[in-house]
């Protein structure tokens, strides 16, 4: 998913608008006693970040959904096509908690300056009829963060929801690796007897069946990508995440409120 920002004045992301801008190259003329014309030249940063997934042996941009004229949806997600899991995804076998399966999921400033990031990851297990099933243990599906000390990670009490915030600025053109793998827990074999009773000539029959939990369900991963500027950054953050972010002397996040 690309967030690409132009206007001079205000940054859409993520839905939250943040009134921002930068002025590089102002000066100002001398006090000579004449009135003089002084050109001030005015440049805005070019925030833009992407979210890529390694599908199939290379990197794509998880596609973002856009309106009818062509015009980026701001609150737009990006879904995670879990390629390693073909034949999961086609139903021909079921999720091994043994194995831990590639899932290489990253992020990439395509802007023209230092940005923070932040990702925000919503996963759930849908039903074949594309409902929400609030029953099954979201945490039985598990994302790998591949450098945690890079990362402060924030979840929600029901787990269906986890923020992750670069703690580092991330520089233009650089990507920062998010996840690598994905694995589950035992649970996801969890099974549980059906009883059917059927009255027959010969009197009742009992039929008990063995029911997976989890057949049939999908595992639905969407996430949203956004940055902010470095520029005056605390109020910025707060201004566009609603957090209140520590930061040291080196640009570091090291806490988030």
């Amino acid at each position: 998913m690309k967030v690409d920002v132009k206007n001079p004045l205000f940054i859409l992301a993520a839905g939250v608008l943040l009134v921002t801008g930068s002025i590089v190259g102002a000066t100002k003329a001398a006090d000579s006693g004449t009135p003089k014309a002084q050109a001030v030249t005015f440049s805005t940063a070019n925030l833009s970040v992407e979210l890529q997934e390694k599908q199939s042996g290379k990197f794509v941009t998880i596609q973002e959904t856009r309106n009818a004229d062509g015009s980026l949806n701001p609150s737009a997600l990006g879904k995670l096509e879990f390629t390693s899991l073909e034949k999961v995804n086609a139903g021909e076998e079921m999720p091994d908690p043994s194995i831990t399966y590639d899932e290489e999921v990253q992020v990439k400033n395509n802007g023209d300056c230092q940005e923070y990031i932040r990702v925000v990851v919503y996963k759930n297990w849908i039903n074949a009829d594309k409902s929400k099933n609030d029953a099954l243990d979201i945490s039985s599906a598990n994302l790998h963060l591949v450098n945690p000390s890079e990362w402060i990670v924030k979840e929600s009490d029901s787990k269906e929801c986890t923020t992750y915030y670069l703690k580092k600025a991330l520089d233009a053109e650089d990507t920062a690796k998010l996840f690598d793998t994905i694995s589950f827990d035992n649970s996801i074999l969890n099974s549980v007897p059906e009883v059917t009773t059927e009255k027959t000539d010969k009197g009742t029959v009992t039929r008990t069946n063995i029911v997976y939990e989890y057949n049939g369900k999908i595992l639905e991963v969407e996430m949203r990508v956004d940055a902010v500027q470095t520029h005056n950054a605390k109020d910025a953050i707060l201004g566009a995440w609603g957090v209140e972010p520590t930061i040291d002397a080196n640009g570091i996040i090291t806490g988030i409120n």
